[in-house]
């Protein structure tokens, strides 16, 4: 088994999401599995996914390709509908989450584990974060600090996490899952729809588990043209 799942919804980023996946590939920790969720993407997106990514050669990752009915897209959020579907099915120990536009650095699933490994007695944890904007696949790819950045120097709990974390920069056992329940993510259609993983980090804090910080950059958090929570 898998030390860390890393789930991935994703819809029509085409370059972004091979960024993406690469980061998950150049890792130096090398024990992990990766879900790619593409729902409802058009054909040339997926032309290029299979082309610049080795979906069909690498038994770590597991690519689906899902069509997302109009109606099911009008009532619910594509991206949390589809990670509390697919989250059950993690067969690693550790959960995380990137999104189709973001990059992990190189060396953050290494930290991840050691640390848990350290800390048994902790179950999650979030690591820093910038954003950035990208008009275009190859922008906002090095690590800068003059971004806007979420670094992790201190404890998160309960009333100290939505909106001030970003679902992408956090790491926990996967008995977290078991503790907070279905569903994981809010996946309604509403105002509070992408503040989906925000809301999903607030469950998990009021479900009694403290988020301790690694203060090592992990994720470059690109803006890019649209939202996979939003579309």
């Amino acid at each position: 088994m898998p030390r860390i799942s890393v789930f991935m919804p994703s819809h029509n980023k085409a370059g972004f999401a091979v960024e993406a996946v690469k980061s998950v590939l150049e890792q130096d920790f090398q024990d992990w599995e990766l879900w790619i969720m593409e729902n409802s993407t058009d054909e040339r997106t997926r032309r290029i996914l299979k082309k610049f990514l080795p979906l069909d050669e690498d038994p770590r990752i597991i690519y689906e390709e899902i069509d997302i009915s109009p109606e099911t897209r009008d009532q619910l959020c594509p991206a949390p509908w589809l990670l509390n579907q697919y989250y059950p099915l993690a067969n690693g120990d550790i959960i995380m989450y990137i999104s189709d536009d973001d990059l992990f650095m190189p060396d953050i699933f290494r930290y991840v584990v050691a640390y848990l490994d350290h800390y048994e007695d902790r179950d999650a944890v979030y690591f820093h974060l910038v954003r950035t904007q990208a008009l275009r696949p190859g922008e906002g790819r090095e690590w800068d600090a003059q971004f806007m950045a979420i670094p992790a120097y201190t404890e998160r709990k309960v009333n100290d996490l939505d909106c001030q974390v970003d679902g992408g920069q956090v790491a926990y056992r996967r008995n977290v899952l078991e503790v907070i329940g279905q569903p994981y993510f809010f996946q309604g259609k509403s105002p509070d729809s992408n503040h989906a993983d925000g809301m999903h980090l607030e469950k998990v804090a009021k479900a009694g588990f403290t988020f301790y910080p690694i203060p090592k950059p992990g994720v470059i958090h690109r803006h890019t043209l649209a939202s996979t929570w939003s579309n």
